[in-house]
């Protein structure tokens, strides 16, 4: 009877701990708050068209989807620790210095964004610009070993590396290499890449219907 009692109390001891809410620091909450409120205001500029309409600044796609991407991804790192457990208490060095980093090069990249389209950095892009978009093709891996698992990670990461040893896969897998520079600029500066059609319909249609959920509650 007291094993049995004890095995419950253990249970219901570790069902509490998985339980418990997420604990950030303030300077976390604010983060996170401020980025939602900017990736609110920029979504409702762009999808309600309030640039066109108050003859104001008009931004690319490719620039509205960067600066959104600058604004979410290093919530990952702040929110999820590196074992991809909710945090728990306070957030290393690291994981301020990878989402600082992630929102910079994406600002930077909307910054870029008329060059990028106008200058053809898929395949031509600067070499500073190779070395941001390889370190933002591994963050935004990182980001989803953390948000969504490690399976899910290996199987991305694969096939994200398959045009760079295409030539060495068997079969009908073969194919033309690619560099490993040029994947990268691909991946981070094409609309077939990071910004594809996933991303587009999050930033224009998921993110409309959220806001119209929210106005109509």
């Amino acid at each position: 009877m007291s094993s049995s009692n004890a095995a419950l109390s253990e249970a219901s001891s570790t069902s509490s701990f998985e339980e418990r809410p997420a604990i950030y620091p303030r300077a976390v909450r604010i983060a996170a708050s401020v980025a939602a409120l900017l990736s609110v205001f920029i979504a409702v500029w762009i999808i309600f068209g309030i640039g066109s309409w108050l003859r104001l600044y008009v931004p690319l796609e490719n620039e509205y989807l960067f600066a959104l991407l600058g604004l979410l991804v290093p919530i990952v790192f702040l929110a999820r620790d590196v074992r991809g457990a909710t945090r728990q208490g306070s957030v290393p060095a690291f994981d301020y210095a990878l989402a600082l980093l992630a929102f910079a090069i994406a600002m930077t990249f909307a910054f870029k964004s008329d060059s990028i389209l106008f200058e053809g950095w898929v395949y031509l892009a600067p070499n500073y610009a190779k070395v941001l978009s390889i370190m933002m093709w591994v963050l935004v891996l990182e980001g989803l070993r953390r948000s969504s698992g490690l399976v899910i990670f290996i199987i991305c990461a694969l096939f994200s590396l398959y045009p760079v040893f295409s030539d060495l896969a068997p079969g009908i897998l073969r194919a033309q290499a690619t560099a490993f520079d040029i994947t990268a600029g691909f991946y981070i500066f094409s609309s077939e890449g990071i910004l594809g059609v996933p991303f587009g319909a999050f930033a224009t249609l998921v993110i409309g219907f959220l806001i119209f959920g929210v106005a109509l509650q």
